[in-house]
Formats: C-alpha cells, structure tokens, sequence
C-alpha cells in the first residue's frame, strides 16, 4: 500500500508542478517579484503590481519591462505591426512560435516577425468589404510548409489557434507551454478487452499427518478479462495527469497436475481444478510521459479492490504405493474476501492513427496476504494485456 501510495503522490506532483509559474516582472536589467493585477480595457492590457507587504498599485507600462507572469497567465510587450507603440499582449502559447493577444486580436510571433491574423468577417479599410476567415490563409502562409493540419476547421479563438502550433512543436520535440485555461474538466468514457497470464497458489497438505510439511502448487494460467474505464483530464491542473477508475471482470480457470516428492515410499499427485469469475474496480492516476503525434506513452498506476465469484476448486490427490494407485477428495477453500490488487501499466497509442485507441501492457501484484492458508486457492500477480476504446 506505502508502494502504491508513494507512486500516486508522485505522479500527482509531478502533474501538479507542471508549468506553474511566480509572480513576476521582467525587464533587461532587473527580475521583480511581486503580486500582479492585469486588467483588460478598451486600449488593451494594463499591468499593475504590489511588491511586498505594500498595499501601494503601481502600473508597470510596456515600455519599462519585456514580461510580466501572474499565476497561469504571460504577458509579452510587443510592437503590433499596425503601430510603433508598445503595447502589453496576452501569450496564450509560448514555444518557437507565440500566439498573442491584443485588443482581441491575435497575433503569431516568431524571434524575427510578429503576424497579424486578420478577425473573422473584418472589413477592409479601402472599400469597406468583408473578408471572411482571412486567418485561415494568413495562418496556412505562415505554417503549411511546417505542418501537416487541416486549417479549413480553424476558428478565430486561441484555443482553436493553438492545435497547429501544439502539433508542429510535439512533431519536433519542442518545449511549449500552453496558456490556454481548458475547463470544466473533461471525462471519457471507454471499453476495453484483453487477457494475460496469472499465477494461481495453493499450499497444499495432504494429510493431517503428514509431518506438518507443506508443499506449494503454484500454477500459471491464461485468463479473459474486460471492462469499462473512466478517465478524468483536468486541463488546468495539468494536459498530462489524468485520473483513472473503472469496472473489470474477468474469468478465470486453473489446471495443474503436481507431483509431490517424498522421503517415504508414498508417491503424492495431486491434481487441482479450478475456475472462478472475478470484478475489480480499478480507482488511480495516469502520467503521460511521452507525448508526440506519432506516439504517446503513459504510465498509469491504480489500487483495484477485487472480489471473486462463483468458485469452483476441485482438489484430488492420489497416493501411490507399490504400484497401488488410491485417490481421495480434499476439501480446497475457496477465498471470497476482497483482496486489493496494485496494478502498473504502460499506455500506448498513436495520435496519429487515432486518439480513441490504446493498449495498456500492465503488471498487477497482490497487496493481501493470502498464500499462507492451507489448501487455500490464491491469485498472486499477473501480466496483462489490453486493448481499448474510448468514445
């Protein structure tokens, strides 16, 4: 459990830490430090900030500083290239390339250039006229020799304008941040199906006078399993933590045929069959840790309370002697408290091919001490594989 715990808080600080930024000032010479006020007004942004236990407002204008941060939000001081006068604009995306914000006009800024993208449905200044979604080809000039994107689905708001300059960036493996504020959070929903190989245990005994000894059957099997999954992305928490739960069922079925080695001239052979249903509710975190348009990977851990149904353990042994065969029944316990299961698992899946499909190769290890009861029936580990499809 300590194991499991470690892991989570883990994940969940590493998503939580995740592009938080302080508040600050920045210009050529100095860094301040301070608690800032940005408001947008009819001429654009102001900037205004307290340092300090000072309860004194001063506005810092865009001519005295290059950057300003406050909690999840950038701004940039800019010269638009319809005016020689600075202006504070909104960084909604900064990597290689920036997309900006002014007066509700967009911009994309490269080290050398900053582009307008005309509004939708702007009139010209010489006759007046519309152009509508003039963006789409101002943005196509500026990226379609870098990217593969549809621009046709563009829309003027910088949630839409950000997607081409995300997939360029994670093509090329380029640092971004993206300062967007994506909520509500957003759940999907999805079924998967799959099967792995587990480990059944059993202690056996054979008999009450059997010197006490205990001999250990332990048997690996293929078992079915399938489900529902839920997961839980909180954008503004972080785009590469999402929390994880769900219903599993799976079947399972056990055969195994162990001689027992003795001292005696009795030879043991005990044969155990056994089948059951189980469910698990799966409760966790995920961490994407990869992320590109060709391939993404992620490492998801979850605590999955598991119940088995219906069991059916038959356990038969048979003692030889002298060429003597003779068989006898044993009673075989069949455990249905709730056990709780860790499971690790590596997510896999292609942006590119499709967002909805993945496969999940996981491990799962018993947290519930349970091989220790004699003639008693217990699921260990076991390594699965799945694949999944999220609606």
């Amino acid at each position: 459990m300590k194991h499991y715990l470690s892991i989570l808080l883990f994940i969940f600080l590493s998503g939580n830490s995740f592009g938080q930024l302080s508040d600050k000032i920045v210009s050529k010479t100095d860094t301040t430090t301070c608690t800032i006020i940005a408001k947008n007004k009819k001429d654009g942004y102001h900037i205004y900030f307290t340092t300090g236990q000072s309860n004194i407002v001063n506005e810092v204008y865009p001519e005295n500083a290059e950057f300003a941060y406050s909690e999840n939000q950038m701004f940039i001081s800019i010269k638009p290239p319809e005016t020689d006068k600075k202006v504070w604009a909104r960084c909604f995306f900064d990597g290689e390339y920036r997309l900006l914000q002014h007066k509700y006009v967009n911009y994309i800024a490269t080290p050398e250039n900053i582009y307008r993208l005309s509004p939708a449905n702007e009139k010209t200044d010489e006759d007046g006229t519309t152009q509508r979604n003039r963006f789409i080809g101002e943005m196509i000039a500026i990226l379609s020799n870098k990217v593969d994107y549809n621009f046709k689905q563009l829309q003027y708001n910088t949630k839409s304008l950000v997607r081409p300059l995300i997939q360029y960036h994670e093509i090329n493996s380029l640092s971004f941040h993206d300062y967007n504020d994506y909520y509500p959070a957003k759940l999907s929903l999805g079924i998967f199906l799959g099967g792995g190989i587990e480990s059944v245990h059993l202690n056996l005994q054979p008999d009450d006078d059997y010197y006490g000894r205990i001999s250990p059957v332990v048997n690996k099997e293929f078992f079915q399993l399938g489900g529902l999954t839920a997961n839980l992305t909180i954008p503004k928490l972080s785009n590469r933590l999402y929390f994880t739960g769900g219903f599993e069922f799976a079947r399972h079925k056990a055969s195994a045929i162990r001689k027992i080695e003795t001292s005696g001239p009795l030879v043991y052979f005990a044969d155990l069959q056994y089948s059951a249903f189980s469910i698990a509710f799966p409760l966790g975190a995920g961490f994407e840790v990869l992320k590109s348009n060709i391939a993404a990977i992620a490492i998801q851990t979850t605590l999955k309370p598991w119940i088995v149904l219906e069991p059916d353990a038959e356990l038969k042994l048979e003692t030889e002697l002298n060429n003597v065969v003779q068989s006898k029944l044993l009673k075989a316990n069949k455990n249905q408290d709730i056990d709780f299961f860790h499971h690790l698992g590596l997510k896999i899946y292609s942006p590119a091919v499709s967002k909805k499909l993945s496969v999940i190769v996981g491990y799962d290890y018993s947290l519930t001490p349970g091989t220790e009861n004699i003639n008693s029936v217990s699921h260990t580990k076991a390594i699965s594989f799945t694949a999944n499809y999220n609606f």
